[in-house]
């Protein structure tokens, strides 16, 4: 990506939609996904923080849901967004 692109997923936002925490119960962390370009950072819900030796960061789906943790809020900061020029 270039890097001009910044996306990070937090549900401290006000446009954010979301309850604070995930359907897990855990409390939802700002988590910075892509930054200037760059890969950053992963969410992790508590099955692939175990498997990742990491800790949660708040962002399990419902019960039952096949494809794990979920970046719900994901945010783009104003200037970063590849399509404004």
């Amino acid at each position: 990506m270039g890097e001009n692109i910044t996306i990070y997923d937090s549900a401290w936002e006000p446009e954010a939609q979301g309850l604070p925490f995930d359907f897990e119960g855990i409390p939802k962390r700002k988590v910075v996904l892509i930054e200037r370009g760059i890969n950053r950072g992963v969410v992790f819900d508590r099955t692939s923080a175990a498997k990742a030796s990491a800790k949660p960061t708040g962002h399990a789906g419902p019960p039952g849901t096949p494809w794990g943790a979920i970046p719900w809020n994901c945010v783009s900061p104003q200037g970063t967004r590849p399509w404004r020029r």
